[in-house]
């Protein structure tokens, strides 16, 4: 359990409540994140005017005069969370003015991630006039040309990274219309796809509604968008801080209150209660559900849950997505273990490589991006997974703090048939022959970005605190959810601690419970190890050891908390 890993201890005085002290730590002090913190559920006036989006504006009147029109519609889509919610939420917002638009979720193997050309031409040829893309398009250059050219009006709204030219300056696809958070002006531009989405809603909604739109329409923003944008924002990783803190806290009431449906026909399907739902479901529940179906399958199935009218109708393919879900876990394990056996058997686990370029053509692009994933928090390093067939390998990687990964892509495009993505999260495209000399490139555009040795990142510790007093703070540390990417759940430091005695616990003996008392006091607590058991003998009576966690509560109000541990130190 002692990783060797850096603590990062709070200095200077611990003046306050605990509250306070972990607000000053992570330095939220000016008004606005004042009330954003107030308490659990900001309240959604905090959210930005949806007219500071660059270009919502334009793309919500695109739409409006689509719809007068009465010109066939398409929404085209992704086939992850963020895209799927995104699609859902935009496509029933233009229904609520009587227009049936057709939405399209690309196929993973079929066609591939973004705005496709082949799509686009079969859209075209079932009849479609219009099409407005959510969670992509920012880089489809090629594909809005071919769009321009078939008489296509397309409207692009995306949050991923835009291509940029030689000065920096932000270059864009052919589009009537072009929404995006890094077009300037945005006040906080971390959002999702599914935030765009939302955000242009609203501007449809004002367009067609007026200033003061019917209390239907501004309870469905609430009930349907808002949770909606929340369910894609929480699996795409964006930070639980600003605004995507107020959707967070503003949609979990209204899901767990079974505002959508197919959530509640996803949580039934996977036996948990909706009372539960918290930003942690959205996270490793029901975000790995929803993209299980585009990781093996047709990302429509998704859609079918989040459009699903009542539970009965999202039941058939909620119970398919869990079973979806279980699968993808295992296949991925499996994929992940293959990986990182490559790492180590090429040496690029060895310390002076800064980086990881592994491929197959047997491995499944959709669970490529679960192996990078695994492979960056092992290794500490930007990770990049391939998988595919003869023709072409589909690349997913995942990054470290303080690399970017999209622009570690971009000095290698010259070997890429495509790639895009954000700085922790990207994708790419390549002729396998390629695959080569693209490791050897990657390699030096993560080391011009990370020259020293890859080490695991430092845990910064937002309080220390007698383990007692840790374990009779769980309500102040509830009061702080949502807890995410961006502002994880608070983590303290318990010193001074002495043992009085330790067993096994689960099956097996896996797990470890230390009964503890703080030298010096009467009182104590007891420190939960998973997966620890074998460490039992170290923990001899009378050792002295510091532990960094967080209390934990037992589920049963007849026992008392304890305190999981993250990481500790021997200090005798």
């Amino acid at each position: 359990m002692e990783s060797g890993r850096r603590w990062q201890l709070p200095e200077g005085p611990q003046e306050g409540s605990l509250r306070e002290r972990i607000l000053r730590r992570r330095g939220i002090q000016g008004e606005r994140e004042r009330q954003l913190f107030a308490g659990p559920s900001p309240a959604l006036g905090l959210l930005h005017d949806p007219g500071t989006l660059p270009g919502a504006d334009a793309v919500a009147s695109v739409l409006a005069r689509w719809i007068e029109q009465g010109r066939r519609i398409a929404v085209y889509g992704d086939y992850d969370a963020d895209g799927l919610c995104a699609a859902a939420l935009l496509a029933r917002a233009i229904r609520l003015f009587g227009a049936e638009p057709r939405v399209f979720i690309p196929h993973r193997i079929d066609d591939g991630y973004g705005l496709g050309t082949a799509a686009l031409e079969e859209l075209h040829r079932d009849g479609v006039q219009a099409v407005v893309t959510v969670d992509c398009g920012i880089r489809s250059f090629e594909e809005a040309g071919r769009a321009a050219e078939l008489g296509l009006e397309l409207a692009i709204t995306d949050h991923h990274a835009p291509r940029r030219d030689a000065t920096g300056r932000v270059e864009l696809p052919q589009a009537v219309a072009v929404a995006h958070p890094s077009l300037g002006g945005c006040p906080f531009e971390a959002i999702s796809g599914s935030v765009v989405a939302l955000k242009v809603a609203k501007r449809l909604i004002r367009i067609r509604s007026g200033d003061r739109p019917p209390e239907g329409l501004r309870r469905w923003m609430v009930e349907v968008g808002v949770p909606l944008a929340a369910l894609g924002l929480v699996p795409d990783v964006m930070p639980l801080v600003d605004e995507n803190r107020v959707l967070v806290a503003q949609a979990l009431p209204r899901l767990r209150g079974g505002s959508l449906p197919g959530i509640v026909a996803m949580m039934r399907a996977a036996g948990k209660d909706i009372r539960d739902i918290d930003a942690g479901t959205l996270a490793f529940l029901l975000g790995p559900m929803l993209n299980a179906a585009g990781r093996l399958g047709d990302a429509s199935l998704a859609l079918q849950v989040l459009e699903a009218g009542d539970v009965a109708q999202g039941s058939g393919p909620a119970a398919r997505l869990h079973q979806l879900n279980l699968e993808r876990r295992q296949r991925a394990d499996e994929l992940a273990a293959q990986a990182e056996e490559r790492v180590r058997a090429q040496g690029q686990d060895a310390p002076e490589r800064r980086a990881i370029v592994v491929g197959d053509a047997a491995w499944h692009p959709g669970l490529i991006g679960l192996a990078a994933a695994r492979l960056a928090e092992r290794f500490h390093r930007p990770a990049m997974v391939f998988g595919g067939d003869a023709e072409a390998w589909k690349g997913s990687g995942r990054s470290v703090p303080g690399v970017d990964l999209d622009a570690c892509l971009g000095d290698c495009a010259a070997l890429l048939e495509r790639f895009g993505g954000h700085a922790a999260a990207a994708g790419a495209t390549l002729r396998p022959e390629r695959f080569a000399a693209f490791s050897e490139a990657f390699e030096v555009a993560v080391r011009s970005r990370m020259p020293g040795e890859p080490r695991p990142e430092a845990l910064r510790i937002d309080a220390s605190l007698a383990v007692e007093e840790a374990l009779d703070s769980i309500d102040q540390l509830r009061s702080l959810e949502p807890f995410g990417k961006g502002f994880p759940p608070p983590l303290l430091h318990c010193p001074d601690l002495r043992v009085r005695n330790a067993s096994v616990m689960g099956q097996g003996g896996k797990h470890l419970k230390v009964q503890v008392q703080t030298e010096g006091s009467g009182r104590g607590g007891s420190l939960l190890l998973w997966g620890q058991g074998p460490m039992l003998a170290e923990f001899r009576t009378g050792r002295r050891l510091e532990a960094v966690g967080a209390p934990r509560p037992s589920g049963n109000p007849r026992f008392t908390p304890d305190f999981q541990v993250r990481d500790l130190r021997f200090t005798d």
